[in-house]
């Protein structure tokens, strides 16, 4: 087992890394042989059944003074924060943001855009006889994603034959957010002479295509995003499938834009598109499309793999699915060489969600192995 910690008692971190020693005579022994070949020394000290590394012994020392007024274990926050995790795995970690980002200054900009000033972060590694499940927490999340809206579409709808699937929910919203942070940054570029300024980047972009942003992007995209691609049919190449919940009209409005666009530069539009009762839908193909907006037949929701990956599916903000065993499927039809079709071959589905529920952000990811 190891730990880090930083010390704060200047203004530089002090790290102290605990590992885990059952003999401290022989594990002093070891260190020392360990540091005399690198060439290379560090602070020692002994406590609990660890052995406690630092730049410099006095490090070392303090940490074992500091450990004898109190633990970790001993922090009603640590507690309460690994709680939520549901149980702990063969990997398990703490860490208070809000510390780290005032350690780390300007380098760690998303803390401080992202999460409150008493944020921290929790997460586990689990594995079980199939599966391997990493979960973090987040206390303290002011991203504000949205929760799915009730009655409209959701990734477990999807055909059972989808492959790879995504659901993003408030996407709108990012883009509002993910504008301002993408001006701001270019600001800073162009302050300094080294990059175009936002506003000759937007003029660019909007001649060439004919869009307004973000406005046109927020329409195109809306509240809710689902995107689906699988590999059924006589080629080993995708087909692929959005549909959006937002204002049907103005969202075919922004596609007629960039269809015309792309006629200008001589060039066919690829995709197919449909007004739904709540936004509009795109595909490769009008096969597909219609396959994806029918609802009939087996979905993703009574798909087992699909629900065994993605156990949360019904509440994240964002949730993404891939079915491994269709994707070798198509690697295999593709050619793929013995080497890929055997790494991947040995996992069935692989499965992600985030999600924010009274400022506590849960990020999952889950691999199914056969």
């Amino acid at each position: 087992a190891a730990g880090v910690t930083a010390t704060g008692r200047t203004a530089a971190p002090e790290i102290v890394v605990a590992v885990e020693a059952k003999d401290d005579k022989k594990a002093r022994t070891g260190l020392a042989r360990i540091t005399a070949a690198a060439d290379q020394h560090f602070g020692v000290a002994f406590r609990g059944g660890y052995a406690l590394l630092a730049e410099r012994q006095d490090i070392a020392d303090r940490a074992v003074a500091d450990d004898g007024k109190g633990t970790l274990a001993d922090n009603t926050q640590f507690r309460g924060d690994m709680k939520l995790l549901g149980g702990q795995g063969v990997s398990s970690g703490w860490a208070d943001l809000a510390k780290l980002a005032r350690l780390a200054g300007s380098s760690l900009p998303m803390a401080s855009q992202n999460f409150g000033a008493q944020a921290r972060l929790s997460y586990t590694v689990r594995f079980t006889s199939d599966s391997v499940e990493a979960v973090a927490k987040v206390i303290g999340d002011t991203s504000g994603y949205s929760a799915p809206a009730a009655g409209g579409p959701s990734i477990g709808d999807l055909p059972a034959s989808t492959a790879v699937a995504v659901e993003v929910n408030g996407v709108d919203k990012s883009i509002d957010r993910g504008w301002k942070a993408f001006r701001s940054n270019l600001s800073q570029l162009g302050s300094t002479g080294s990059g175009p300024t936002p506003d000759d980047l937007v003029t660019q972009f909007s001649e060439e295509f004919g869009l307004t942003l973000p406005a046109d992007l927020k329409v195109l995209f809306g509240s809710q995003l689902l995107v689906a691609v699988d590999f059924v049919g006589p080629s080993a190449g995708p087909r692929i499938a959005a549909r959006a919940r937002t204002d049907g009209a103005a969202a075919a409005a922004v596609l007629a834009k960039l269809r015309n666009s792309v006629a200008l530069k001589g060039s066919s539009w690829p995709l197919t598109s449909q007004r739904t009762p709540d936004g509009i839908a795109v595909a490769t193909s009008p096969d597909y499309l219609k396959t994806v907006l029918s609802r009939s037949g087996a979905t993703l929701a009574s798909d087992k793999n699909f629900r065994a990956a993605v156990p949360d599916a019904a509440r994240p903000d964002v949730t993404a699915y891939a079915n491994l065993d269709a994707i070798a499927q198509a690697m295999r039809r593709g050619g793929a060489s013995a080497d890929d079709l055997k790494a991947i071959s040995a996992f069935r589905a692989l499965g992600a969600s985030s999600s924010t529920d009274n400022g506590v952000g849960t990020f999952r990811v889950r691999l199914l192995a056969h």
